[in-house]
């Protein structure tokens, strides 16, 4: 029971961390550079953070509800939609400028994934330390967005 209460706390503060992502980018609007798809992947990272926003406060109420076998649905739906953005990641020329926020998101992603695994195979210390993880990444891709306000402009 433990470690299920520590593993929702981790969950929303991961999704806290997810759902801020959406603040920097909404706001600006940025102007593509000719020959960059900068704006067509901050759009999709904006989509792809209301996705995961929303598998973590599904995942966070079902681990809050105590109900393992809807908690391991919630983490294999978190699963799928880490592994769809981890392939959909590279289709964007990007300028070289984004390019350290698009790794930071990747290991976000990536993190999530292997929390969302660990999930559904009820081990919870493993999970939590990715959950954190992947927090963290979203944290640092936030703030870089952020600290380059001028850029994407």
């Amino acid at each position: 029971m433990k470690k299920m209460a520590f593993l929702l706390v981790c969950v929303l503060a991961v999704s806290l961390f997810v759902g801020c992502v959406d603040n920097p980018v909404s706001a600006p609007t940025p102007t593509p550079t000719p020959r960059y798809e900068d704006a067509e992947f901050l759009s999709w990272l904006l989509h792809t953070s209301d996705i995961i926003t929303r598998d973590l406060n599904a995942l966070t109420e079902s681990a809050n509800s105590i109900n393992i076998f809807k908690t391991r649905d919630r983490a294999k739906r978190l699963y799928n939609d880490c592994e769809i953005a981890l392939d959909e990641i590279d289709n964007f020329d990007i300028s070289p400028e984004l390019v350290p926020v698009r790794e930071e998101v990747r290991s976000g992603l990536y993190d999530l994934k292997m929390a969302a695994l660990h999930i559904q195979h009820f081990r919870y210390d493993e999970a939590i330390e990715y959950l954190e993880r992947g927090g963290n990444h979203f944290s640092r891709a936030t703030e870089m967005i952020r600290d380059m306000g001028e850029y994407i402009l």
